[in-house]
């Protein structure tokens, strides 16, 4: 038995935890919202009143993309103050607001931006613009966290948008913006129908003739599209009094620094309100977990750190989250009370940021983001494992259409559902627990705390629609992910 003193953190300080929030100015006006300050302008009644609605469209998708709140200070721009992003919000938002007012055309549109740095004093091409301390301002209404964007960036979905929103019944409607479907113009002149994920626009197989085409095939998708009203958002079930099935990987308790030198992991964090007992506990079932996952993987228990990690126990909770993955920090947390069972899910989150960073050279990418798409090249080595990932996305990802989808975009549709269910990179997570849970169950074994609740039979009550992998998709997704492994310990 390991001695009874207190457990603290170990390994690399992980910075924005709860218990850190109160060092870092934190505070904020919370009544300082976009809504209050601006609510969303009537884009209908301006049409009515003359607006061209292309700028109209412009003007709506640029007001949806700003921040709705302002910063905090301290967090990625320390030496700017809340009170300081607070003020600049304030005055930014009114300043925006009289320049809105006065956008007649689609080049008054695309001015907006030297206009605003005018209003602060700052000339096109000013290098001083980039001075932040000087020009908080005009950066504190944009987009962005760690890098900051103008008052009139657009998300690539937004940008899309703009450009084929009035020929959607918008400003009347704005089913188009949730559908979320646009033209994409080819370069021989044909069009297809594309959608954004993540960071990457993906296009469907069908290939038209022209843009109009495109349109009347958007316009019959909202016509006919049935969205379920009565459904509730699957919840995870808990793996309390579950117990796990195979073989000792321990002798009695271990500690985090045993923990982080197994398996290669750089920080272990645990929230201020868990006792010493509880993080022992997490401790131990958290070593078994990834022991497993090792086994079922095939990788070396030193890789399943994947170069260092962070792994963050009650310290960190996000929303209504069970676990969620940090690519910021490469940091996994794993809520208190539920997040055991999302283990594999977070893990293989870190295991596609690690080689989006490693391939596309940026720490924020996600290799799967690109999995479906032909406008990437990696290097030869990663062949394989990218040809790996574009079988899995055809499998899972909104192009292929599978059952998996279907039902993954049925609960996304449910009423207080988010897109989250959709994203390429959560269908990948998803589907490789589901591989992860049968993998063990195939050698009869069970690792609650490292995937759970991916099977229909996990459920007290039915889960519908059911956002995991079925039948023969769930076994021709195991049989992708046991190549997909191949290829990663090849490497």
């Amino acid at each position: 038995m390991l001695p009874s003193s207190k457990i603290e953190d170990a390994g690399d300080f992980l910075p924005f935890a709860a218990k850190h929030r109160e060092k870092c100015d934190l505070k904020s006006d919370s009544t300082i919202t976009l809504k209050a300050l601006w609510p969303e302008p009537s884009w209908s009644d301006l049409v009515d009143n003359g607006l061209y609605p292309f700028v109209a469209a412009k003007l709506a998708m640029l007001y949806s993309c700003l921040r709705s709140k302002p910063r905090k200070g301290g967090v990625y721009w320390k030496s700017i103050s809340s009170k300081q992003w607070e003020d600049g919000y304030i005055d930014a938002i009114e300043r925006l607001k009289l320049i809105f007012s006065e956008v007649k055309t689609l080049d008054d549109v695309k001015a907006i931006n030297d206009k605003m740095a005018l209003a602060y004093g700052f000339k096109k091409g000013d290098k001083s613009l980039y001075e932040i301390s000087k020009s908080y301002p005009y950066w504190s209404i944009g987009r962005g966290e760690r890098t900051l964007k103008a008052p009139n960036s657009l998300s690539d979905k937004a940008s899309y948008l703009s450009k084929c929103l009035p020929y959607l019944d918008w400003p009347e409607s704005n089913a188009a913006i949730k559908l979320g479907k646009f033209p994409v113009e080819f370069t021989n002149g044909k069009y297809g129908l594309g959608y954004v994920e993540g960071k990457s626009v993906y296009v469907t197989k069908k290939n038209y003739d022209t843009f109009d085409d495109v349109i009347a095939d958007i316009k019959q998708e909202l016509n006919t599209e049935v969205r379920p009203t009565r459904e509730k958002i699957p919840v995870k079930p808990s793996v309390k009094g579950l117990q796990r099935i195979g073989e000792s990987r321990r002798q009695g308790d271990v500690s985090s620094d045993q923990l982080m030198s197994v398996f290669g992991i750089r920080a272990i964090q645990f929230g201020e309100s868990m006792s010493n007992k509880e993080k022992q506990a997490w401790l131990n079932e958290v070593f078994d977990a990834l022991s497993d996952l090792s086994d079922v993987t095939g990788l070396p228990r030193k890789w399943i750190g994947l170069g260092g990690i962070g792994l963050a126990f009650g310290a960190r909770g996000k929303g209504g989250a069970l676990a969620h993955y940090e690519p910021e920090l490469r940091v996994i947390n794993l809520t208190r009370e539920k997040g055991a069972g999302s283990l594999a899910h977070e893990w293989f989150h870190a295991l596609d940021n690690r080689l989006g960073k490693t391939v596309f050279g940026y720490g924020s990418v996600f290799f799967s983001e690109k999995a479906g798409s032909s406008f990437y090249s990696v290097p030869d080595k990663f062949s394989p494992v990218r040809k790996n990932f574009a079988e899995i996305y055809k499998k899972v990802g909104r192009a292929g259409g599978s059952e998996f989808y279907r039902r993954s975009d049925a609960v996304s549709r449910i009423k207080g559902a988010q897109s989250y269910w959709t994203k390429t990179i959560e269908l990948f997570a998803r589907s490789f627990e589901s591989y992860v849970q049968d993998a063990l169950m195939k050698n009869g074994k069970q690792s609650p705390w490292l995937s759970y609740g991916t099977r229909p039979e996990d459920y007290h009550t039915p889960q519908n629609p059911f956002p995991y992998p079925l039948d023969g998709e769930r076994e021709e997704l195991f049989h992708l992910y046991e190549a997909l492994f191949k290829s990663l310990r090849d490497l």
